[in-house]
């Protein structure tokens, strides 16, 4: 195998993607170099494989707990059914880790696929939570000419920081809050209800603004748009601080854009990596692509999944967080009579 340069990124190249010969050193890559393009055709079955070569399958804390059935009752009822509509069409062995991109609709007139419609602003899988090295499979199926995403690794301009700005960015922890138009402002409800689930189920929920790879290559968790400030600081000091290390980011030489054709792959790490949809998708367009995500701990033993959630100085278990998140839920639920997502 081999690793041809893109602008931030890299393509490997001269090697089977369907052959299990070079998948580890694939791998490698995407945790040394955060983002991997691939212009080969990956069916589900072997999407699949290659991420549970690499590690254990993930998903979104609450999503895993309702696919499993370890969250239930009416209250989750309208969640639940928004979340397995995305993977009716997956395969039941796969439905921890995959997942559709699509508008593509049912026969019901509903949307299949997580993220169906809209443009999508920088962002990364399951940001609130402290976390070890995931990474996010990304492959075009159909109909995906004329649709892009950037990818921007955050590595080298971790790197030229200035000490006082890295100094900073080591010490300091994002803090989150959802509000119901920040993400993007294309999504219909019920994916803006997914989002909620996967980015930030609490207001107030933390993580650290430097990680790093299961490679040891340390970068920016840039908060993105559902960022309320930094931990021990005042709103508009953080907001001054966020839009300065956004200037020293949010540049051409740091970005990688894919314009796709049906039966390519990117790979991309969620730990120092953002991504974003800049098209514009619409009612009836027929994009169909699949998200898959895992760890790495298969290959960087040291990096098994280990979700730390934390609000304000608590920090907490698993169970304790789903029990927090099925109480907010239900008092919602009660509240109102169904959930709504923008209310919190």
């Amino acid at each position: 195998m081999r690793l041809k340069e893109l602008n931030n990124a890299v393509e490997a190249t001269d090697f089977d993607i369907n052959s299990n010969e070079h998948i580890a050193e694939l791998g490698k890559a995407v945790a040394e170099r955060q983002v991997v393009f691939v212009d080969q055709n990956v069916t589900e079955d072997r999407l699949y494989d290659i991420h549970t070569q690499w590690g254990t399958p993930a998903n979104g804390l609450v999503h895993t707990a309702l696919i499993k059935g370890d969250l239930g009752g009416k209250h989750w009822r309208k969640t639940a059914t928004n979340i397995f509509r995305t993977v009716m069409d997956i395969k039941k062995e796969h439905r921890m880790s995959v997942a559709a991109v699509t508008y593509q609709k049912d026969k019901r007139g509903k949307p299949k696929g997580v993220f169906a419609n809209g443009d999508l602003g920088w962002h990364s899988d399951h940001p609130s939570t402290d976390d070890n090295m995931r990474v996010v499979g990304l492959a075009a199926v159909e109909h995906t000419e004329g649709s892009a995403t950037w990818f921007l690794s955050t590595a080298e301009a971790y790197d030229k920081l200035s000490q006082e700005d890295k100094t900073m960015v080591d010490e300091l922890r994002s803090v989150y809050s959802w509000e119901y138009d920040n993400f993007t402002g294309e999504l219909i409800p019920d994916q803006k209800e997914i989002v909620k689930y996967n980015q930030v189920p609490i207001d107030g929920m933390s993580s650290a603004l430097q990680m790093e790879t299961a490679a040891g290559v340390k970068g920016i968790h840039f908060p993105g748009s559902l960022f309320s400030h930094f931990q021990g600081m005042e709103k508009e000091e953080s907001k001054k601080f966020k839009e300065h290390l956004w200037s020293l980011i949010n540049k051409d030489e740091y970005i990688t854009k894919i314009d796709w054709k049906d039966g390519q792959v990117a790979f991309m790490d969620q730990m120092i990596t953002l991504h974003a949809r800049p098209t514009n998708i619409k009612d009836g367009n027929l994009r169909y692509m699949l998200r898959c995500c895992s760890y790495m701990d298969n290959i960087y033993p040291d990096y098994a999944p280990h979700p730390v959630i934390t609000i304000g100085d608590k920090k907490m278990e698993l169970q304790e967080f789903l029990d927090a998140v099925d109480k907010q839920k239900k008092s919602e639920y009660e509240s109102t009579g169904e959930y709504l997502a923008g209310s919190i």
